[in-house]
């Protein structure tokens, strides 16, 4: 079910928080799995690969966010947005249909998200 070089780039002010997600990732078979831990390392990941899943903090600044969720958009990444609270966030509009994870994270969680984004393993092998 789970294509195993499935690129997914996690971006978390928090490396440990980045960490438990990518943990997870891993036990679900994900390989090619980066973190970056500000916009800078984010935006210099998505301008230089690829990747299927984009996961981004919402504790970014709400520009930053929007900037982030272009960059995925135009390499054809699914965003997933994370938090620990959703309330009081503006959403880009264009991704106001995106994911939530809600932290902390749990697998049964990150797996009805993957499993729910119809274009995993079939556009991007």
């Amino acid at each position: 079910m789970y294509h195993p070089v499935l690129r997914c780039l996690i971006v978390d002010g928090n490396f440990l928080i980045g960490l438990d997600l990518e943990e997870i990732l891993r036990s679900l078979n994900f390989n090619g799995i980066h973190q970056a831990t500000n916009f800078t390392q984010a935006a210099a990941a998505l301008k230089a690969e690829t990747y299927a899943l984009v996961f981004i903090d919402l504790e970014l600044d709400r520009d930053k966010v929007a900037q982030l969720t272009e960059l995925a958009a135009v390499n054809g990444a699914e965003c997933i947005f994370t938090s620990t609270d959703f309330d009081g966030h503006e959403y880009p509009v264009a991704t106001s249909k995106a994911s939530r994870l809600t932290k902390p994270y749990s697998p049964a969680a990150i797996k009805s998200i993957v499993n729910s984004i119809a274009t995993i393993g079939t556009e991007r092998d």
